[in-house]
């Protein structure tokens, strides 16, 4: 039997989309070990900024739960400027002429990013904490 070009093609396809989809389940089950491997650091750093992401949304809501309607309207506009802020500052921070940040960055970049986008997110924290203080 002959095997075509075609199918070659075909199968090599499927083992490649085969192979990127056990390396990204495995890599979805990184842990966190800050005394691990360069990935097992990167993965403590973004946990750590998804913990403070989560903790922004719950002061956040919060606020929009305690608030009147003029203040909760100018705290959505605020933060979403926020966000923009954040980005903006986030690539001002990790700047590069190549599209892709690690050839300016290196390995790094995976631990530096979230680690910065923590801290950041660790502000606006604190500052929505001041509007909750005030209202009490």
């Amino acid at each position: 039997m002959k095997i075509r070009r075609k199918q070659i093609f075909f199968f090599i396809k499927i083992l490649l989309g085969l192979t990127g989809f056990v390396f990204l389940n495995t890599a979805n089950s990184l842990e966190c070990n800050p005394d691990g491997s360069q990935q097992e650091m990167n993965q403590c750093a973004l946990d750590n900024f998804e913990q403070a992401d989560l903790e922004l949304n719950q002061v956040y809501q919060q606020l929009l739960e305690n608030s009147n309607s003029s203040f909760v309207k100018n705290l959505r506009i605020a933060q979403r400027a926020w966000i923009v802020f954040r980005n903006s500052e986030l690539e001002a921070m990790f700047a590069c002429n190549d599209e892709n940040k690690r050839i300016c960055w290196g390995t790094m970049y995976g631990l530096q990013y979230p680690a910065a986008k923590e801290a950041l997110t660790r502000n606006r924290i604190q500052q929505l904490r001041q509007h909750l203080d005030q209202m009490e």
